[in-house]
């Protein structure tokens, strides 16, 4: 027919593109990958140049539609995404279309017969953008493709390797396996639970003062009446930071004693001589915009503004770029690390944040945003809208207020708008209180300190506040305003009395404070989640106080979410736009970690943990950052053409596979030592002397065995001292067994050293309270009503079970039995 095949991936787009590009078009759509490497042992053959098995992985028809289209088409444009894992799709198209001689190229890769094959991309789903790209075709891209394939090989490679010796290694009644980059992601969850396990809290206290400046015609109780009423009303709170000339540390107060007693010199200070504003210092501190988004970013914010998960951000992203319920793409391709925008974009940003929050917000010159991109090829524009006079509210109606697309749209939109506009202008206020009379450089007695801040001009904050719900805010969230205070103006304390108030250190934190490290650093933030620098009525019980000392405990650093993990990754240089949301997927799917997505914690299961050291313990170097970092850079440098594929994969594959090797000859009695030792503070509350001494042990046990020149001889017991051993580590059910991590072929138990002659098992949970689903086998659960029998649950191979107890024999019967169990030792003797 001389058609024109166009090929894209999705359907969606398919549509759009289509009606765009109009007649003399056919638009197919690929629904992703038509090829992947065969699913077994030899799909990469090393031995052979690395030559990968392929096999057809497309949904059914497709790949016999687009064959049978490009066989009376006279070009075929492969439209596929402008990615890497695009530029792959492309390429197994083109490999089908050879492959069935549809194609035919001659060795220097002209096309010989067949149909013209050409290669388009484009970043955002608009009639401007595609009808641009059709107007500049190119080849397909021989460097990415080796790339692609560079990566592709080493993630089956070290798949397939490793996994291979965790099957052996370490049973499990479900298959263990690790990947080239989900094992880092999963060390990195399971190395921030072991900084949590291992965490000691320590106590400490705060003492703020509730403050007002002085009316000498008002007596003290009308003053503490006006505290009462107007709690707000010229009022401040003020920390104490010095006592006696010296500076208060960092966990001083340490007691409640000392606390009660800096306290009380407050109190005294205040009746006689009074206290008084020494100092007040102002300055203006500007705060700038934001750049616009990066894959990461993106995830990152979306996580803690809208508590989405990074799968649930990409697909609302994916049908935002195709356009979906919209008719052309709402913002730019979302898998980029690019920071940069188009000269024209920034030009209808700046016009668009000019009306919307007027003139004064935009600066007179465009604000620049510069990364350095490893790999130019795949340096696209930060994603942004594709139109920014498209605002939220528009796509709200059009697609639901209340749906993931409006409210990312409203993200990207605001942030956009943001990255074009001025700097928010906050002004800072410090106020030095100290005892009248005490004006020395360095006072000898008390000081306390009052902070305050507010926004004096919104700038980029108009548009991205700091709300959480990614509109503009009238005022910044953290303001703590000051009354005007004026150097040597007299205050006193609101009231003449002393709160204090304790809090339960085994208490839970809150929701938010999983994401502790995302916390803004120019906020005092204490471990419940409120601010030391608060306005005084942030505490109910500051309102009726003049005085109030807190205590508070050190808290261990926040359980990664799945936004502040895949900030981890890139900071280490781990992954890449289009792979972190896979990342978290795979880790959450095969139960390594668990997470409820978006702001919920990422918690490590106890097969992740057992995987994730294994790993860390017997193949270190492949699990280390910096390592798998590198082996990202390579892959860049593959992909910019200053590389060879192959030279990549040599590089890695030799010194890989002789390590594989070496580690297949690991003893399992040595890899249940070592998780035993490296997992206790998990399964028992070690402590890291106890860790080191049997790591120690085990080193010595291994040097043995390693003397030993009988093969076949036995890996030496590690000794133990039973009166040594912690609580959780003695068995209950004998006198001195210590309780350890064992394997079985279905999976791991906590059993006794004992064994068989003492039977106790636990499951993994066991850590747990039993109101946690934890627990000691066996347990009692009553009598058989019928029998009169005990009934209890036992944990068995296959996991729990019930068991009613043996019916009681005779004197007779009981004899008899024990000569037959005699019988059969003796035999077994023989």
């Amino acid at each position: 027919s001389g058609e024109t095949l166009v090929i894209v991936e999705s359907p969606a787009k398919a549509v759009s593109v289509q009606k765009y590009l109009g007649d003399g078009h056919v638009v197919l759509a690929s629904y992703g990958h038509v090829r992947d490497l065969v699913e077994k042992s030899g799909s990469v053959v090393p031995e052979r140049g690395f030559e990968m098995v392929w096999e057809e992985r497309a949904r059914d028809g497709v790949v016999r539609d687009i064959l049978r289209a490009a066989r009376s088409a006279r070009t075929v444009v492969l439209a596929t995404d402008p990615d890497r894992e695009g530029e792959a799709i492309a390429w197994h198209i083109l490999e089908l279309l050879k492959r069935e001689g549809v194609v035919q190229r001659s060795s220097s890769g002209d096309v010989m017969s067949g149909p013209d094959i050409q290669r388009v991309t484009f970043t955002e789903v608009t009639k401007s953008a595609v009808r641009a790209a059709f107007a500049a075709p190119r080849d397909v891209s021989a460097e990415l493709v080796d790339a692609y394939l560079a990566r592709r090989a080493l993630d089956y490679l070290f798949g397939f390797s490793l996994s291979g010796v965790l099957w052996r290694k370490m049973p499990s009644a479900q298959r263990l396996s690790a990947g080239r980059v989900q094992s880092v992601a999963l060390r990195l969850v399971c190395d921030r639970e072991f900084e949590i396990e291992k965490f000691r809290k320590e106590e400490y206290w705060s003492v703020r003062a509730r403050l007002t400046r002085r009316d000498e015609n008002e007596n003290e109780n009308e003053n503490e009446s006006r505290a009462a009423t107007e709690p707000t009303a010229d009022f401040f709170a003020a920390e104490l930071t010095h006592v006696h000339g010296l500076r208060l540390g960092k966990m001083e107060p340490g007691t409640r004693i000392e606390a009660e007693a800096c306290a009380a010199e407050i109190l005294e200070a205040n009746e006689l001589p009074g206290l008084v504003v020494h100092d007040v210092t102002e300055k203006d501190v500007a705060r700038n915009p934001k750049p616009p988004f990066t894959t990461s970013t993106m995830q990152q914010e979306a996580s803690s503004k809208l508590g989405f998960g990074a799968g649930r951000t990409m697909s609302a992203a994916q049908s935002l770029y195709e356009g979906r319920g919209w008719g052309e793409g709402l913002i730019t391709y979302m898998r980029t690390d690019g920071l940069h925008v188009s000269p024209e974009a920034v030009a209808e940003i700046r016009h668009t944040a000019a009306a919307e929050f007027g003139q004064t917000h935009v600066p007179a010159s465009p604000n620049v945003y510069k990364k350095k991109q490893k790999n130019a090829q795949e340096a696209h524009e930060a994603i942004r809208p594709t139109s920014a006079g498209t605002l939220p509210s528009a796509v709200a109606n059009r697609l639901g207020a209340g749906s993931d697309e409006a409210k990312l749209y409203r993200l990207i939109w605001a942030r956009t708008m943001a990255s074009q506009m001025a700097p928010a202008v906050t002004k800072r206020v410090v106020a030095d209180v100290r005892r009248r009379g005490d004006d020395a450089a360095d006072p000898a007695g008390l000081r306390l300190r009052a902070n305050g801040s507010r926004l004096v001009f919104a700038g980029h904050l108009a548009a991205y506040g700091h709300g959480g719900d990614g509109g503009g805010l009238g005022a910044d969230a953290r303001d703590v305003w000051l009354p005007e205070l004026k150097a040597g103006e007299s205050v006193r304390l609101a009231a003449s009395l002393i709160e204090v108030l304790e809090k339960d250190p085994d208490a839970k934190r809150g929701f938010g404070a999983a994401a502790e490290a995302d916390r803004p650093t120019d906020v005092g933030n204490d471990d419940d989640g409120t601010s030391a620098r608060q306005t005084p009525n942030s505490d109910a019980s500051f309102l009726s106080a003049g005085v109030l000392a807190s205590q508070h405990w050190t808290q261990p650093p926040g359980r990664y979410t799945e936004g502040t993990l895949v900030k981890a990754l890139e900071e280490k240089g781990i992954g890449r736009p289009s792979t972190y949301a896979s990342i978290l997927r795979v880790i959450t799917k095969r139960g390594y970690v668990t997470g409820t997505g978006g702001r919920g914690p990422l918690v490590p299961e106890t097969r992740g943990r057992l995987v994730s050291s294994f790993l860390s313990h017997f193949f270190a170097e492949y699990v280390d950052y910096g390592f798998t970092a590198g082996l990202e850079d390579a892959l860049d440098d593959v992909a910019n053409g200053e590389k060879k594929w192959r030279d990549t994969l040599g590089d890695f594959w030799g010194p890989f596979q002789g390590d594989v090797e070496s580690l297949k000859g690991v003893r399992t009695s040595l890899v249940v030592d070592v998780l035993d030792a490296t997992l206790g503070v998990h399964f028992f509350g070690d402590d890291e002397s106890a860790l080191e001494h049997r790591m120690r042990a085990v080193a010595e046990a291994t040097e043995e065995a390693a003397r030993d020149e009988d093969l076949n001889s036995p890996y030496p017991t590690l000794a133990f001292d039973p009166k040594t051993l912690s609580a959780r580590r003695k068995c209950p059910s004998c006198a001195d067994g210590r309780l350890g991590l064992k394997l079985s072929r279905t999976g791991g138990f906590i059993g006794c050293s004992n064994y068989p002659a003492c039977g106790h098992t636990q499951s993994l949970s066991s850590t747990q309270s039993d109101e946690e689903g934890g627990g000691t086998f066996p347990k009692a659960l009553g009598t058989d009503p019928v029998s009169g029998r005990r009934v209890s649950i036992r944990n068995g191979p296959y996991g729990p079970y019930l068991e009613l107890e043996a019916e009681t024999l005779s004197a007779e019967a009981e004899a008899a039995a024990r000569a037959a169990r005699e019988m059969q030792d003796a035999v077994d003797l023989a």
